[in-house]
């Protein structure tokens, strides 16, 4: 019976240690996790749902195994909470997707809301040439999950077995961009992070004094998920020397310890630049793996050069630099200039910004996922506005100070014409691409072989460039903007007045009832994605509100309504759907119409219409088109009525009886009719050099035979007809947008006061200087969004006194349809 007993227990203990070692259950009771060692992260959410306390992987030849725990309920948002694990299976940043250093081959995502997972997602990422594309990551199947109040475990069999080379990050995300970021780990072992930060007070205005044991660099060491010993830390040190040693150091998991560097300067030469740092390579320890983090201690000895140097030091700027005050709030910290600074000489000219947040800084996951409005599945991707996570900076910049020439660039007041573009790309804190553009022959093209320099810290950037590769002057203005993969953007000059974008979305929730217009103001508008802006000026732009688009939707146009409920403005969809606005009293936008058209047997929609008493026309790319009594009601449905028989339609138009429809390719005629219904007649072809966009008529009396009709294009030729489109000939006077159509000019209207306005797709808008000839047009500004898809130059006139009875008067500019795929931005 002893014999037994010990067996029978020794057997127990071997088969349950075994388990808890090697063998993992998904369900939810998380005992297993019991004896694997925990993971923190780098960086906090302030949400506790995302809040991730602890985290762990296990591997299983190809089964791929995850727990993690948040501070709160795990899931319990209203809204999508998402979970990425970042998976480097072959510990090589040199392929897969860029993310802290890692080159993630697969990515494990879980989404959820209100306590629950609602999808899951295994995905490979299939480009070999491109680390940024946050689209080529491909799905190849799903994940077992099991939740249970703050706790989640998952599993997800790969195409391969994982070895010890693996390495892993993880990050939470939830809908308003908040996110919680770990170090990268090791599948069994401890990470030794390292924290270093330079000690500002030993380097006042970027210098440091001569001394035998100045400290300049603190160093936090960090045991992640196992501890060991740091048997030797040796500093890069340039400009000094070292002062004593560091190490050995031992260290229990989740312990912190802190070091300091010191260095002597006592022999340094006055202005040598001192630079403290540590990598990898200079330390020996037993940990798995190594984490660096933050920035190394970088100042002048005494005094600073008196020229500047592009090194990362930034004692040269002090006395050089201009404060950047906010007059609206830039919703993301990272592109939030907050100061700038310029030095121009004859042989080289520099620039210097800095932000609150982190400079460079990006996205690594460069999606927002929202809750989907019908069916079932995971939440929807939206706001896809580019492919990749990174934060750009450019430097737009006047060489010859002449405004006539080059791109129009305004920012406020102030308007520059842009001769060149410096173009910095970054992401976590690296500088990626560097470039320099010209404007010649109407395009913006890269100016080779040029030595355009760069360096930042985690908070600014310092640039250089020879003069004679800008123009060689001396005498020269910029404007300097930055913008996230999101489209927030922020705009600065050396002088103290700036210009802000801000997010579309975000600032609804502080636009109180009190700042609410009682009528628009012109003009509008609206991107694919929904986000709405209106200006008294084309250049100070307020945010009004985003509809909530079913998953797959986006916005093709904007009109207003007439008729006995007349003065609403209406955005329509591609499937047909629409959303109204009521001046005055809408706060935000309401859904109308919502069922959406057969778009399989009739393609997308493009335009919309009005008749009359709110009744409505909609048009199909592939000449369809409908009719909607009432588009304010969700229980009514577009009623089918006839196609023209041709393709490619882009705009549709019903003024004064008389309704035309635009065709998007060059040198084609518009069709119209004369009763308002159904298309009968032909124009003559416009004799446009470049793709149409959108269109707007002027009728005079009664019948199309006197019309005024202006169609835009592409390129910016506006091609006018005074008789109905029996003859066109050229009008107007708009700036080449750049090439290969990465600019486009895609709208135009006529305000209230008889002014025509025109908008390029990447949000430059530009107004006639007269009302009558509409042969020269003024840069007024760039709206806080781009993929613009429609401009509403128009005001909705009320009666100032009630016994006034002459009819409020609509005076509309009609809207592009112009349909805006979503890509990398390019320069205006």
């Amino acid at each position: 019976m002893l014999i037994v007993l010990v067996v029978v227990v020794s057997s127990f203990v071997y088969l349950s240690y075994a388990s808890e070692q090697n063998t993992m259950t998904i369900d939810g009771r998380f005992n297993d996790w019991s004896h694997v060692s925990k993971f923190t992260m780098n960086t906090a959410a302030t949400t506790s749902t995302i809040n991730v306390d602890q985290w762990a992987v296990r591997t299983d030849a190809s089964r791929l195994y995850l727990y993690l725990k948040v501070q709160g309920a795990l899931m319990g948002s209203s809204n999508v909470d998402s979970f990425y694990l970042f998976v480097d299976s072959d510990n090589s940043a040199q392929t897969g997707y860029v993310v802290s250093g890692l080159g993630a081959d697969y990515m494990l995502e879980i989404d959820g809301w209100n306590g629950s997972v609602q999808s899951t997602a295994l995905s490979k990422y299939s480009s070999t040439s491109d680390q940024h594309n946050w689209t080529s990551w491909t799905n190849i199947g799903s994940l077992s999950t099991a939740l249970a109040s703050s706790q989640l475990e998952a599993m997800a069999v790969l195409s391969l077995s994982l070895g010890p080379d693996a390495r892993y990050l993880l990050l939470s995300q939830n809908a308003l961009n908040q996110q919680s970021i770990s170090y990268v780990v090791p599948t069994d072992g401890g990470t030794l992070v390292i924290h270093q930060e330079a000690v500002s007070s030993s380097m006042p205005n970027g210098t440091v004094p001569y001394s035998s044991n100045l400290t300049l660099l603190k160093l936090g060491l960090l045991a992640e998920g196992a501890g060991g010993i740091v048997q030797s830390i040796s500093p890069t040190v340039s400009g000094a020397e070292l002062v004593g040693s560091l190490g050995p150091v031992n260290l229990k998991s989740g312990q912190e310890q802190t070091l300091e560097v010191m260095v002597d300067t006592s022999a340094s030469a006055p202005g040598a630049l001192v630079s403290v740092s540590v990598s990898k390579g200079g330390v020996q320890s037993d940990f798995t793996d190594v984490s660096i983090v933050g920035e190394p201690a970088k100042a002048y000895v005494v005094a600073p050069p008196s020229s500047i140097v592009i090194d990362g030091a930034f004692g040269d700027w002090v006395g050089r630099i201009t404060v950047d005050t906010d007059s609206l709030p830039v919703l993301n910290p990272d592109i939030d200039i907050n100061a700038t600074g310029a030095v121009n000489t004859t042989q080289s000219s520099y620039f210097y910004v800095s932000v609150k947040g982190q400079m460079c800084n990006g996205s690594f996951v460069p999606t927002i996922k929202t809750k989907p409005t019908g069916g079932s599945g995971g939440g929807g991707l939206v706001i896809p506005t580019r492919i990749t996570g990174e934060d750009l900076l450019r430097i737009y910049i006047d060489s010859d100070r002449n405004v006539s020439t080059g791109v129009p660039i305004s920012m406020s007041s102030k308007v520059i014409g842009a001769d060149y573009l410096v173009e910095i790309v970054g992401m976590d804190g690296v500088i990626d691409t560097r470039s320099l553009l010209v404007y010649q022959g109407g395009v913006w093209s890269l100016v080779p072989s040029v030595t355009l320099e760069a360096a930042n810290d985690a908070q600014r950037i310092e640039i250089g460039v020879l003069s004679a590769a800008i123009g060689g002057s001396s005498s020269i203005d910029f404007i300097i903007e930055t913008t996230d993969w999101r489209g927030r953007w922020d705009m600065a000059t050396s002088l103290p007045q700036a210009y802000k974008g801000f997010s579309a979305g975000a600032m609804a929730a502080g636009f109180a009832g009190s700042q609410i217009l009682s009528t628009p103001q012109d003009p509008w508008v609206i991107d694919a994605h929904g986000n709405t802006y209106m200006s008294s000026d084309g250049s100070t732009w307020s945010y009004l509100g985003t509809p909530t688009l079913v998953p797959g939707d986006r916005i093709v146009d904007i009109a207003v309504s007439i008729g006995a409920q007349g003065g609403d403005i209406f955005l329509v969809t591609n499937k047909g759907r629409t959303y109204y606005w009521v001046p005055g009293t809408s706060t935000s936008w309401t859904a109308g119409e919502t069922n959406p058209i057969d778009v399989a047997n009739y393609s997308e929609a493009v335009s919309m219409a009005f008749y009359q008493n709110s009744g409505a026309w909609l048009l199909t790319k592939n000449g369809s088109y409908f009719w909607l009594m009432d588009a304010h009601k969700s229980t009514k449905q577009w009623t089918y009525q006839n196609t023209l028989g041709v393709t490619g339609y882009t705009d549709l138009v019903y003024e004064g009886g008389t309704m035309y429809a635009l065709r998007s390719g060059q040198n084609t005629g518009l069709n119209y009719s004369g009763n308002g219904n159904t298309f009968t007649s032909v124009t003559s072809p416009t004799g446009s050099t470049s793709n149409q966009t959108q269109f707007i008529f002027l009728p005079l009396t009664s019948g199309s035979s006197d019309d005024k009709l202006y169609v835009l294009c592409e390129n910016g030729n506006i091609r006018h007809s005074s008789d109905g489109g029996s003859t066109w000939s050229a009008l107007g006077n708009l700036p080449v947008p750049t090439g290969s159509n990465t600019s486009k000019y895609v709208a135009l209207g006529i305000d209230p006061s008889g002014y025509m306005w025109v908008v390029t797709n990447t949000g430059y808008t530009f107004r006639s200087t007269d009302t009558t000839t509409f042969n020269q047009f003024t840069c007024m500004g760039k709206t806080p969004i781009g993929e613009i898809v429609a401009i509403l130059p128009t005001t909705v006139v009320i009666p100032e006194f009630p016994q006034i009875v002459f009819p409020i008067v609509f005076v509309l500019g009609i809207i592009l349809a112009s349909r805006v795929r979503p890509r990398r931005r390019s320069p205006a």
